[in-house]
């Protein structure tokens, strides 16, 4: 658990000197079949390290409604883009670790996509992330479908509201509201 947030967090510190954007996101999830609502909060920066490739580190905390008890993920990621006439495709690729009182879960996670762009200020984006437990007598196994649009309010700054459905030991749905500052 401590390599895995030293390294997140020397990341984070890498990427702020050479990122290309930063991203702080709220989110409310709606708890189903009997799971309770939560709030998260997220902390992500991501550059590019290559042409078509894209670095993240990312921080997730999340508070559950009633009991108030936190869960915390840290992860890092990368992202090949393939530019098409009709879009970007992207295939987002991520380990990372659940942060729990029993102890880290490792996990990994695959997201394929499109983003595409309506006009110079908006796109859209869909996605599907899979994302399961390195360990599999850990249940932490969750499908999500993702629906986005994103609206620029600068060169430099923008704004997102995205629907994340997901499946799984987890079943929830969550409302996300993101900032976006690039560099």
């Amino acid at each position: 658990m401590k390599k895995l947030l030293i390294t997140s967090l020397l990341a984070v510190a890498s990427f702020t000197a050479v990122a290309g954007n930063a991203t702080f996101e709220y989110s409310s999830v709606e708890g189903l079949n009997g799971g309770k609502d939560a709030t998260g909060y997220l902390i992500q920066v991501s550059g590019t390290v290559a042409k078509n490739l894209d670095a993240s580190a990312q921080l997730l905390t999340t508070q559950t409604d009633g009991t108030n008890s936190l869960g915390s993920r840290v992860e890092l990621g990368l992202t090949p883009k393939l530019p098409t006439a009709f879009g970007s495709l992207y295939t987002k690729v991520a380990v990372g670790e659940k942060l729990t009182s029993a102890g880290p879960k490792e996990y990994y996670s695959v997201e394929p996509g499109i983003i595409v762009r309506v006009n110079k200020d908006i796109s859209v984006r869909a996605g599907y992330r899979y994302r399961a437990a390195f360990n599999s007598a850990i249940h932490d196994t969750t499908r999500t479908e993702r629906l986005g649009v994103s609206y620029a309010l600068t060169r430099k700054d923008s704004v997102n509201v995205r629907f994340d459905r997901v499946r799984g030991d987890s079943i929830q749905n969550s409302w996300n509201m993101a900032y976006t500052r690039s560099f």
